[in-house]
């Protein structure tokens, strides 16, 4: 029972963060005529969180490795709390963006040290929990687009949030231990001996750029797809429709870890599905007659392997006793994909909300040749693997 609380606790964490950045793209109706924002000044503002947990995630990970994921999550979600409630009052863009920042401490340190934590608590059922966890995600993101037409008003929606993180935070100080009793747990690594054993594992390279690639896709096309349909149709209307794609994406973290499990050989599927995919989201963003079904689609394809992939780490035997430092470069690595390319491409869009989604497409098929690489991808490739070294 204690580790569906401690599921329950990450999941209600990264579905507010989730809510909290959405909301920027659901609101931008609002929030770009206030302050007067172009495509990149947007962009930077939705995809600010990322950029903070792409220069924190590396010692967050690794501060789990010794001190414990819940102490070190549960100081970086009070200081969330404080970039939740300035952006409540920020009164212009600089003090917005600096919320924005700050609020990003909240999901750094969740998925640092993700796989630390449901790794210890749901072992050999990782994928599983992740599947929830990323769901709840999605879960967020429906949150804010659906609820934004509805609320109205910019500091009724983020006030609302603020009060969401503070019951977060209460949930995951009541209901989090680190591990269950009994867990054979490592003995804490050395910070610099656990970042460098994990840097130098090829499978945590491959998994940091995959997750990179396949997030900057999905967060920059699902934050700007709103923008894209707001060409044809009103605010609320594109907002709904966008909605379908995190419908979708929740119903496909829920089903990838059952979808994955009866196939004995799993790379070649994972090629097609994202070649499938990047083919799909390039054109649903160009019909002129956008489809609620096709959305939906997209959401689900998009979301299905996620689960798969990031529980690598927790297979791998090198990795034991470093798997925080692990998801640390996995986070910073991936954040940091997901922030840059999408500013970049925004950069070159010259304000074209379409090209940007169109790019996104690109970008979530570049990783077919990660995929590729992996030297596995379920629990039972690394153990023939350990077995056969032995």
């Amino acid at each position: 029972m204690k580790r569906w609380a401690v599921l329950v606790a990450a999941s209600l964490l990264i579905f507010t963060s989730y809510l909290m950045q959405y909301q920027v793209s659901a609101l931008a109706f609002l929030i770009i005529p206030r302050y007067s924002l172009d495509v990149v000044s947007l962009s930077n503002l939705m995809f600010a969180p990322m950029a903070l947990a792409a220069v924190i995630g590396v010692p967050l990970g690794a501060a789990a490795d010794r001190f414990g994921a819940k102490r070190v999550v549960g100081i970086c979600v009070f200081i969330a709390l404080g970039g939740a409630l300035l952006r409540v009052v920020s009164s212009d863009y600089a003090m917005l963006l600096v919320s924005m920042l700050l609020i990003g401490f909240a999901p750094a340190a969740m998925n640092a040290n993700l796989m630390r934590l449901l790794g210890a608590w749901f072992q050999g059922k990782t994928s599983f929990a992740l599947g929830i966890y990323y769901a709840c995600s999605g879960f967020g993101a429906f949150a804010a687009l659906s609820t934004a037409a509805v609320v109205g008003t910019m500091s009724l929606a983020f006030g609302g949030s603020a009060a969401l993180l503070a019951f977060a935070c209460v949930v995951w100080f009541a209901a989090v231990q680190d591990a269950p009793a009994g867990y054979d747990a490592p003995a804490p690594e050395n910070m610099r001996v656990s970042v460098k054993v994990s840097a130098k594992c090829s499978a945590v390279w491959l998994v940091a750029f995959i997750t990179g690639l396949s997030l900057a896709a999905k967060t920059a096309y699902l934050s700007f797809l709103p923008q894209v349909l707001n060409l044809s149709l009103d605010a609320s209307q594109a907002n709904a429709m966008a909605s379908f794609v995190s419908v979708g994406g929740i119903v496909g973290c829920a089903l990838g870890p059952f979808v994955w499990r009866p196939l004995k050989s799993v790379k070649l599927p994972m090629v097609i599905l994202t070649a499938v995919t990047g083919s799909l989201m390039a054109l649903s963003a160009t019909l002129f007659e956008p489809s609620a079904a096709l959305f939906f689609l997209v959401g689900v394809l998009a979301s299905v392997m996620g689960p798969l992939v990031e529980a690598i780490p927790c297979h791998v035997p090198q990795l034991r006793g470093c798997v925080g430092s692990a998801g640390g470069i996995i986070a910073s690595v991936s954040l940091a994909v997901t922030y840059f390319i999408p500013l970049l491409i925004s950069f070159a869009s010259q304000g074209s909300c379409v090209l940007v989604a169109v790019s996104m497409a690109i970008c979530f098929a570049a990783a077919i040749p990660l995929i590729i690489a992996l030297p596995g991808v379920k629990a039972e490739d690394f153990a023939e693997r350990r077995r056969l070294t032995k």
